[in-house]
C-alpha cells in the first residue's frame, strides 16, 4: 500500500496492474485504487499520482463532504445543515426533514467537523435514553430475563456488550438505525444472559424471539 500526503490529508492507495493502456484512478472516500498498465514501473505510477495530487485532493474532499451532508437517525436520512448564530451556545434541532446544528458565529470558516460530530453523538445519546429503555422493557418482558443493570454509551467496536456479571451496555451510535435493529441488539445481549457465547443454542434463542433476525442483523453492516 502507498500513500499520498498533501495539505491536511494522508490518502492511501493501492496499485493494481493489468493489461490496459492508460492509468485510471478510482476514488472512494479517503482511499484510492490506481489501475495501471503492466509495462509501467511503480516509480512511474507514483510520479503520475504525484502530478495529479491536487485533483485527487479535491475529489477526496468532495466525496467526504457528500458523505457528511446527511446523517441517519432511527433509520431515516436527514440533510445536515450548519447554521452560525450570535448565541455562544451550540444546539441541534430537527426541522423540515433537516438536522440543523447551530454553532457560534465565531466558528464560521473554521474546521468544525469534531464539534459537529460531538453534538450529533450527544443527540444519539439523548435519543437512546428513551429508545433503549422502551426496547429493554419489551424484550425483558417477552424473554423473561433481565440484566442486573444496563447502560448506554458510545462504544468503538461493538453495538452492545454483556458481561459475566450480567451487565449490558448498548452503543448510543445504534440510534442511527431503525427501531427493529435496536430491538435486535437488545435481544442479542439479553440472550447472552443465558448463553455467554455464540453457540447454536444462542442463535436458536435469538431466532425464537425474532424470526427474521438475520435480515435485521445485516442492516448493521
Amino acid at each position: 500500500m502507498y500513500q499520498l500526503e498533501y495539505k491536511d490529508k494522508v490518502i492511501k492507495y493501492d496499485i493494481v496492474k493489468s493489461n490496459i493502456k492508460n492509468v485510471y484512478i478510482h476514488i472512494k472516500d479517503n482511499y484510492i485504487i490506481v489501475k495501471a498498465p503492466k509495462r509501467l514501473k511503480d516509480s512511474q505510477i507514483i510520479k503520475a499520482i504525484e502530478s495529479k495530487k491536487d485533483w485527487i485532493y479535491k475529489k477526496v474532499c468532495k466525496h467526504q463532504e457528500k458523505k457528511e451532508d446527511y446523517i441517519k437517525i432511527l433509520g431515516k436520512n436527514y440533510k445536515l445543515d450548519i447554521h452560525y448564530v450570535e448565541d455562544n451556545k451550540t444546539s441541534l434541532e430537527i426541522l423540515d426533514g433537516k438536522v440543523i446544528v447551530n454553532l457560534p458565529q465565531e466558528r464560521k470558516n473554521k474546521n468544525n467537523k469534531d464539534i459537529v460530530k460531538s453534538i450529533i453523538s450527544n443527540h444519539y445519546l439523548n435519543i437512546a435514553e428513551k429508545e433503549v429503555a422502551m426496547q429493554m422493557a419489551l424484550v425483558t418482558r417477552v424473554v423473561g430475563l433481565r440484566p442486573n443493570k444496563y447502560r448506554i454509551k458510545m462504544l468503538k467496536s461493538a453495538w452492545g456488550t454483556c458481561t459475566s456479571n450480567k451487565n449490558i451496555t448498548i452503543n448510543s451510535e445504534l440510534m442511527k438505525f431503525d427501531r427493529e435493529v435496536i430491538q435486535y441488539v437488545v435481544l442479542h445481549e439479553i440472550c447472552h444472559l443465558k448463553y455467554m457465547n455464540h453457540s447454536k443454542e444462542f442463535w436458536s434463542m435469538v431466532e425464537k424471539y425474532m424470526k427474521n433476525y438475520k435480515e435485521v442483523k445485516s442492516r448493521l453492516k
